[in-house]
């Protein structure tokens, strides 16, 4: 049983099969398994891969994302904790309550008092409904303004832009000195204001940025560096812009090379400098010197040479630990945030509890207050959320996975997926 990782880039989401690795790396062909268009290339030994590139508004930023089709019921929806949130909902409630009572009372009693609940009971029912149909019809006819406002800025920028937009396409091809510093000229002689092009111009480095990759070989890491930095300045990068192409590109060769598993140590130390040169923030590369680690931690392990841990938990008579470490079960939740094309909503992992995840050679606990035990034939599929540093355990006849924020995720279920396949022994031996 693989496990499988998932990693959002800036060249598109990766997505890979892990399975046994080799004991150094394969030392297959040279340089990275990054191609010249940023795209991942193969070279080491057969394997998963799938990979999207985002479309790009040369002229607007990323190509507009759906925007949340909204109704009354999702302004009904509460989005925090406190009680006013939840207050529309109370209301309805109670006023369906009600207004059951007051058909009670007429039926059982004949009572006028049951006419006056029944009118409250719907006051407090469609109350809530009228006011947020309200907030609705308000939303929408500001996001009319909006889009109307937007397509104005489109239109104008595509006025302002021009030519530039064209160079900028052929940037990748033709990045040599003179024709930079045209380039250059021709952005400075049309005042281009920064956010009419900024998504189009640093798409346009990224994509450069690679081909000058795909000449590590003979212009070293400093080289590779001095280039893009010289791409960026023709092209007017804001320095956040600049740090966020660096960043793109280091994290793809680095996620390239451990789906590839040629992370040898040489390699690794030629990342490294290649980092350095690129002056890469440290945390904004987190995640992926933890992966580096992770998959560092998982040469030479096998059926045949199990690890071991110090167990947390009390196990069973001779039971071994072969791997412990502690997270907290995460839920997704969502949150509506505001982008140019609307309102989307963004999701995140929100942790509920901690919890220990031991693995012996027979079973998975997840342990803390209580202990809920997981026999490796129950489990049909896992995944890591490469972003989030979260492990999702699929398991049969239980309708959502166990979601866990792990310190170290990758060794983790590569040592389930490793217990998964040991051979069963009698029942009343471990």
């Amino acid at each position: 049983m693989a496990f499988y990782i998932r990693r959002s880039l800036g060249t598109g989401p990766v997505r890979f099969a892990v399975e046994e690795r080799s004991e150094s790396g394969l030392a297959t062909g040279e340089g990275f398994s990054t191609g010249p268009d940023g795209q991942f290339r193969r070279m080491g030994a057969a394997g998963l891969y799938f990979s999207e590139e985002p479309p790009v508004d040369p002229l607007g930023g990323l190509a507009d994302q759906a925007p949340e089709k909204e109704s009354v019921l999702d302004w009904l929806k509460p989005e925090g904790e406190s009680l006013r949130t939840f207050l529309p909902l109370i209301s309805m409630g109670l006023g369906i309550v009600l207004i059951a009572l007051g058909i009670g009372v007429l039926v059982r009693n004949q009572d006028a008092i049951g006419y006056v609940e029944i009118v409250v009971g719907l006051v407090m029912l469609i109350g809530p409904v009228a006011f947020s149909f309200n907030r609705l019809r308000a939303a929408r006819a500001r996001e009319r303004a909006e889009r109307a406002e937007r397509e104005a800025i489109q239109a104008r920028n595509r006025e302002l832009v021009g030519e530039f937009a064209k160079q900028l396409e052929t940037l990748p091809e033709r990045h040599d000195s003179e024709s930079l510093k045209r380039l250059k000229s021709d952005r400075e002689n049309r005042e281009i204001p920064y956010e009419a092009v900024s998504a189009y111009a640093r798409h346009a480095t990224t994509r450069t940025a690679f081909r000058i990759l795909a000449r590590i070989d003979d212009l070293g890491a400093p080289g590779v560096a001095r280039e893009i930095e010289s791409v960026s300045n023709a092209v007017g990068l804001s320095d956040d812009d600049r740090a966020t192409v660096r960043t793109d590109v280091y994290q793809t060769v680095v996620w390239h090379l451990l789906a590839d598993d040629r992370m040898t140590d040489e390699r690794r130390e030629k990342v490294e400098q290649f980092g350095r040169a690129l002056e890469v923030d440290e945390s904004s590369v987190e995640r992926e010197r933890s992966a580096i680690e992770d998959f560092e931690s998982l040469r030479g392990i096998s059926a045949a040479n199990l690890p071991s841990a110090v167990t947390p938990i009390s196990l069973r008579f001779q039971e071994d630990c072969l791997h412990a470490t502690k997270g907290s079960f995460v839920k997704r939740v969502f949150n509506k945030v505001k982008t140019p094309t609307g309102k989307v909503r963004r999701a995140r992992w929100a942790p509920t509890k901690e919890t220990h995840v031991v693995t012996t050679p027979k079973r998975l606990i997840l342990a803390m207050k209580g202990e809920t035990v997981i026999q490796f034939p129950e489990i049909f599929g896992m995944e890591i959320d490469g972003d989030e540093g979260v492990l999702e355990i699929k398991v049969r006849d239980r309708k959502q996975p166990y979601v866990i924020a792990l310190p170290d995720p990758i060794r983790t279920a590569r040592v389930i997926d490793i217990a998964s396949t040991l051979p069963a022994k009698p029942k009343g031996l471990i």
